[in-house]
C-alpha cells in the first residue's frame, strides 16, 4: 500500500519534466510566432498560447497558494489579451475611437509588469518555485518587449512608466524581507530601464534583457541550490565565505554597480536620452538608483555586522 503513492509521485514529477520541455517549445514558438508575424491576429494568438502555458506551469508547481496565483494571473492577463483582441476589432472595422497605439503600448506595460501596472505581481512570485518565478521574472516578458519595440509611441509616455517602475520598484522593494519578493521588485525596476530603452534600437533592449537574463540566472541557481525564502536566513551562511561573497556579488550585479554586466547597458541608456537633450529624466534616474542601491548595502552590511557579533 506504501509503495502505490511513490509510484503516483514518481509519475507526477516525470510528466512535470516533460511539460517543462514541451513549454520551452512553446515559448520558442511564441518568440518566433510574435517575430515573424505581419498580423495582429497571430500575434493575439501567439500571447495565448504563452498564457495557457505558464498558467499549466504556475499551477504545477505544487507550492504555496498555486490555484490563488494561477487565477490572478489568468484574470490580470485575460483581461489584458481582451482589450487588445477589441482594439484588433476597432481596427479591422476602422474604428478608431480613441488612439490604439496608447492602449497597445498600455496592454504591453502590463504584461512587462512595469509600475504602476505591477500591484498584482509581487504575490504571484511569492511561493513559486525559483525555476518557474525566472522565467515569470525575465523570459516572459520577451515577446511585449518586442511588440512594444515595433511601436511608434511618444517618449514623455514610456518615460512615465519608466521613471515609475524605477522610483516605486526600487522604494517598495526597501520593505521587503522575502526574497522572491524582492526579485519581484528588482524585476519592476528593470523594467523601467528596459521599456525605456525598446525606444531606441533593438540592440539596446536587446543587450540590457540579455544582461539582465544572465545575472538573474546566476543568482536563482545559487538560491535554487541552498533553497532558502528569506535574506535573514542567507546571512546564517556568514561561516560559508563562498557562498556569502557570490550571494553580496550577485546583489551588486543585479543593482548594476560598476564594473558589473548592467552597468554597461544602463550607461548606454543614459548616454542615449542626454544624446536627446533629455537630462532631466536620467538625473532623476540616477538619484533614485544611487539612493536605494545605498539602502540596500546598508541594510546587508547592518544585518550581517548584527548577526556576527550576536553569534
Amino acid at each position: 500500500m506504501d509503495s502505490y503513492p511513490t509510484y503516483r509521485s514518481k509519475i507526477f514529477f516525470f510528466l512535470i519534466k516533460i511539460y517543462y520541455y514541451i513549454y520551452n517549445i512553446i515559448l520558442l514558438l511564441r518568440i518566433i510566432l510574435i517575430i515573424s508575424s505581419y498580423s495582429w491576429i497571430i500575434i493575439w494568438i501567439a500571447i495565448e498560447i504563452n498564457l495557457l502555458s505558464i498558467i499549466t506551469l504556475i499551477y504545477s508547481s505544487k507550492m504555496l497558494r498555486t490555484s490563488e496565483a494561477s487565477i490572478k494571473y489568468f484574470i490580470v492577463q485575460a483581461i489584458a489579451s481582451l482589450i487588445f483582441l477589441i482594439r484588433i476589432l476597432l481596427k479591422l472595422i476602422n474604428l478608431s475611437i480613441i488612439n490604439y497605439v496608447y492602449l497597445i503600448a498600455s496592454i504591453l506595460i502590463i504584461k512587462i509588469r512595469a509600475a504602476p501596472l505591477h500591484f498584482w505581481f509581487p504575490e504571484i512570485i511569492e511561493g513559486r518555485t525559483w525555476n518557474c518565478a525566472g522565467i515569470l521574472i525575465s523570459i516572459q516578458k520577451i515577446g511585449p518587449i518586442i511588440i512594444l519595440s515595433y511601436l511608434s509611441v511618444n517618449l514623455n509616455f514610456i518615460i512615465y512608466f519608466s521613471l515609475l517602475s524605477i522610483i516605486i520598484g526600487g522604494t517598495q522593494g526597501l520593505n521587503q524581507t522575502r526574497l522572491r519578493k524582492i526579485l519581484a521588485f528588482s524585476s519592476i525596476t528593470h523594467s523601467g530601464w528596459i521599456i525605456i530603452s525598446t525606444q531606441f534600437s533593438i540592440l539596446t533592449w536587446l543587450i540590457y534583457i540579455s544582461s539582465y537574463s544572465f545575472s538573474l540566472l546566476s543568482l536563482l541557481i545559487l538560491l535554487n541550490k541552498i533553497n532558502i525564502n528569506k535574506i535573514n536566513n542567507f546571512l546564517l551562511y556568514y561561516k560559508n565565505t563562498f557562498i556569502l561573497f557570490i550571494f553580496i556579488i550577485n546583489i551588486f550585479i543585479m543593482r548594476g554597480i560598476p564594473p558589473f554586466i548592467i552597468f554597461f547597458p544602463k550607461w548606454i541608456i543614459i548616454q542615449l536620452l542626454t544624446s536627446r537633450n533629455l537630462f532631466i529624466t536620467p538625473l532623476l534616474i540616477i538619484i533614485s538608483t544611487l539612493i536605494t542601491t545605498y539602502i540596500y548595502i546598508y541594510k546587508l552590511y547592518f544585518q550581517l555586522y548584527y548577526l556576527i557579533h550576536q553569534s
